[in-house]
């Protein structure tokens, strides 16, 4: 609700102005005159509306002992009226003056001066609290102190060249905002640092291995680094002599136009010859030994296969399913209402009419081809129970299933089964299989797979890496021979790790290094102290969708013909190609609605003669599926200007033109399905996504409050303040800004 403004509960009726409100008014002004705001010429106060008392000053008695006249009784004075006061009184006839006049208060001028002063000091004490109130550094450069520690300026900007070798990028960050951004993180460092003193993640075997990669990889990044560098360079004379032998491939395009498009491509080219070439050097002289025999499992006996299928019949057990076709109508906030629906529904379809049209009526979309399928035990018992008794082609009565009223149709269903063990032989050795390799590779952990210049790689490390794996390369590295391919990768791999510890410098990967294992105990901390203690119940996820269900509706869909007109190239609304596209539209707009009392043009024979959409023209413009928002955020993002202007077509008539993502729409809206609210179980991901989100930023946000707590954290925004913003730097390579 808004409030209201004071004035709003205090506003006079329209009256006449007392004396009392004159004494206010003057007391206004004399604080504005002392603080200096002259309001220019004065306005002639009004005559008093009400009877005047009028005292006469005292004189001192006169020789002859004249006194001074009596004061002279208001009722003898006729009241004195303004034309203002008389247009007053005849509008506002009923209009009285205040029984309880305002207090005439006198102020003395030492008073209004002091009263000024206040007022000034309130008002710049609030403008500036900020300031006034931050606390003052210890010294005038630094920024951050904490429970045994300083940060100065000189360490920010130590910090900041040790993450940003770009020179342009630290002139970016070399402000207030920015130096603020670099504090917070090495605070964070900072106190990471004091958690993994009690923590010892080094023990953690998980941390090491990951520890353990990471260095590999800013070793061989830094190496890759010097490669190009060094021996990776294309010559002009090689960018030259590969257009010379493209040429025709190149059609009109001049060598300036394609020169760092083949640039890429030779260099591209280049490294990857270069590195297998480098590789091959590295093992021609390394000492490498291998035992791929270790990696062959031997296949599982027939005896093993049946044993499994035994001991896990309920696995390959088949339970009871049915195949059924269903209109669903939720029960939304009118249950009473949702269930006439369905009753009426059903009556419908019992007296004749086609249960696919009558989905489609209920849904806006057409009957699916199949059915969804339901096995028995994993739906409510009262569904369950409901179509499991039906007969194929039967119609249910109205089931109440959770939050919607079902009607079903039975397509088919299959009682519980057995499935026997030549039926599923092949799923019974994928499975005896999988056990089988993973007890072979524990138990076989310590043999040696094999060597690089005298150190052991085990099976146990091999198995460990290839867990690690993403499932897109599994299949990749499957069996025997894929493994055997994995082993080679690793031994590559090695070789350059070993090879980058020579070539390049650990003291300036070091800083990196120690910033990784920072960032990385950062992940640690986190997910101990915040991931692990998020836990939302089921109960929790359904009474947010109780409190929240009106958030949960589906948007009406459309079925729509439409006319689709390029807008041209340019968004600009004077370039003569998106005028050209837009009168081209109105063309088609006026024949399809040409005017009161004219009838328009059949829409699909016009969508023939003007849309530039090959998909619908030749089918009268109609587009296949429903017109509907999109579950998926950044696909509604792109096509929301058009879903907006189609819901805003009244069904049943033809809109005018519109422009939407580069296309010119004219849209003919044939049929619209109600709004469908979304059923507790098709929200329940979401809502869990959003809850886990809503609880992990509420926990982080008191881990940090905590942690910063604890190590006694000050931010000197004083500082902060006094950084320079950066300025623009001459650059005589620089191109000029194009306006």
């Amino acid at each position: 609700m808004k409030q209201k403004s004071m004035s709003s509960h205090h506003k006079p009726k329209v009256a006449a102005k007392d004396k009392s409100g004159e004494d206010w008014g003057q007391v206004f002004a004399d604080i504005r005159q002392s603080l200096g705001f002259s309001g220019g010429s004065q306005k002639q106060k009004p005559l008093p509306e009400k009877p005047v008392r009028i005292q006469h000053e005292k004189k001192k008695p006169d020789k002859k002992g004249a006194e001074v006249p009596k004061e002279i009784p208001p009722q003898e004075i006729p009241p004195v009226q303004t034309i203002e006061s008389i247009k007053a009184e005849e509008q506002s006839p009923e209009s009285k003056p205040s029984r309880l006049p305002l207090p005439k208060i006198h102020l003395s001028k030492k008073k209004k001066i002091v009263l000024g002063v206040i007022i000034v000091a309130a008002f710049l004490i609030f403008r500036f609290r900020e300031d006034i109130f931050a606390p003052w550094p210890p010294a005038p450069n630094v920024v951050a102190a904490y429970d045994g520690g300083r940060i100065t300026i000189e360490d920010v900007e130590k910090h900041l060249a040790s993450l940003v070798e770009d020179k342009a990028t630290q002139m970016q960050l070399k402000s207030p905002q920015g130096y603020a951004l670099i504090v917070q993180e090495m605070i964070t460092d900072e106190i990471v640092k004091r958690w993994q003193a009690t923590r010892k993640p080094d023990q953690d075997k998980e941390f090491s291995h990951v520890m353990k990669h990471i260095t590999e990889e800013i070793n061989l990044d830094e190496l890759h680094a010097q490669m190009h560098k060094g021996q990776l360079g294309v010559t002009e004379g090689d960018i030259g002599a590969y257009y010379d032998a493209n040429r025709k491939d190149f059609g009109d395009k001049t060598l300036t136009d394609v020169r760092e498009e083949i640039k890429t491509k030779l260099q591209s080219e280049k490294e990857d010859q270069f590195v297998q070439n480098y590789i091959t050097g590295l093992k021609n002289k390394a000492s490498i030994t291998r035992d791929p025999a270790v990696l062959v499992i031997p296949e599982p006996a027939d005896w093993e296969l049946r044993n499994y299928y035994d001991a896990n019949k309920d696995k390959y057990l088949v339970k009871a399913q049915a195949v059924v076709f269903e209109i669903r109508i939720p029960k939304g906030a009118d249950e009473k209402k949702a269930k006439e629906k369905a009753e009426q529904t059903l009556s419908k379809i019992r007296s004749g009419s086609d249960f696919g049209q009558v989905y489609q009526e209920i849904t806006g979309s057409p009957l699916p081809q199949t059915g969804e399928t339901r096995i028995k035990g994993e739906n409510d018992p009262g569904y369950e129970e409901a179509i499991f008794r039906l007969d194929p082609q039967q119609i249910s009565d109205v089931i109440v299933d959770k939050d919607s009223f079902v009607i079903a149709k039975l397509s088919s269903k299959q009682p519980e089964r057995q499935q026997s063990f030549e039926e599923i032989r092949s799923q019974v050795q994928t499975a005896v299989l999988t056990e089988t390799e993973k007890k072979y590779y524990t138990d076989n952990a310590d043999r040696t797979l094999f060597t690089v210049n005298g150190k052991r790689f085990t099976l146990g490390e091999f198995w460990e890496e290839y867990q690690e794996l993403p499932l897109s390369f599994l299949s990749s590295y499957a069996g025997t021979e894929g493994k055997q391919a994995l082993v080679e990768k690793i031994i590559e791999r090695l070789l350059l790790y070993e090879d980058s510890l020579s070539q390049v410098s650990q003291t300036e990967t070091k800083e990196r290094k120690d910033e990784m294992r920072l960032k990385v105990l950062a992940q640690m901390l986190e997910q101990e102290e915040v991931d692990e203690k998020i836990k939302v119940e089921d109960k929790d996820i359904q009474e947010y969708y109780n409190r929240n269900k009106p958030q949960f509706i589906k948007p009406a869909k459309s079925k729509v013909r439409q006319i689709v007109i390029r807008a041209g190239s340019s968004d600009n609304a004077t370039d003569d190609e998106h005028k050209k596209a837009f009168d081209k539209a109105n063309e088609a707009y006026k024949k399809l609605v040409p005017g009161p009392l004219k009838k328009g043009e059949d829409f699909a024979s016009v969508a023939k003669q003007y849309s530039e959409d090959e998909a619908t023209k030749d089918k009268g413009g109609e587009v296949a599926e429903w017109v509907e928002e999109e579950m998926d955020l950044m696909g509604e993002i792109v096509k929301h200007q058009y879903h907006e202007q189609v819901q805003a077509i009244p069904k049943g008539e033809i809109g005018p033109p519109f422009e939407a993502n580069g296309y010119i729409y004219i849209v003919e809206v044939l049929d619209r399905s109600e709004p469908e609210q979304l059923t507790f179980e098709q929200s329940k991901e979401y809502i869990r996504e959003r809850l886990t989100a809503e609880k992990h930023s509420e926990l982080s946000q008191q881990l940090s409050s905590k942690l910063m707590k604890d190590a006694k954290v000050v931010i000197y925004t004083r500082t902060l303040k006094k950084i320079p913003k950066p300025q623009a730097t001459s650059d005589n390579n620089a191109e000029p800004i194009q306006k």
